[in-house]
């Protein structure tokens, strides 16, 4: 099995309003000669985490101004990378530390 493919890029349409053939036409776009297993973006400073047509799309939010600017608590998200796996995890920054917001897996699409 082949390793897993991450790409980054910042401004990225989020998968919560965009159509699946938006964010292939987007992904194709920011990475022309790749096709992610894992797409990390940024841009609105919202943590979600989605999984479209095998890819799973990731904005670890921001852990200093989240939410498009606020000055609460932000996000951080983790990547728990393994052979052809890995795990995502987006985490709230609180005062006494770290509370797990989501979680979600990809495998290696063959």
């Amino acid at each position: 099995m082949a390793g897993l493919s991450v790409a980054m890029v910042h401004k990225f349409p989020t998968p919560r309003r965009a159509g699946i053939e938006r964010l292939q036409k987007k992904t194709r776009q920011a990475f022309s000669d790749a096709d992610p297993d894992v797409v990390v973006y940024g841009h609105t400073h919202l943590a979600e985490v989605h999984e479209v047509d095998g890819t799973l799309y990731v904005n670890p939010g921001s852990p200093t101004l989240p939410n498009n600017q606020s000055t609460r608590h932000g996000t951080i998200g983790f990547l728990n990378i393994s052979p052809g796996e890995v795990e995502v995890e987006l985490h709230q920054i609180e005062t006494g530390g770290l509370r797990m917001i989501d979680s979600n897996r990809c495998s290696r699409r063959d």
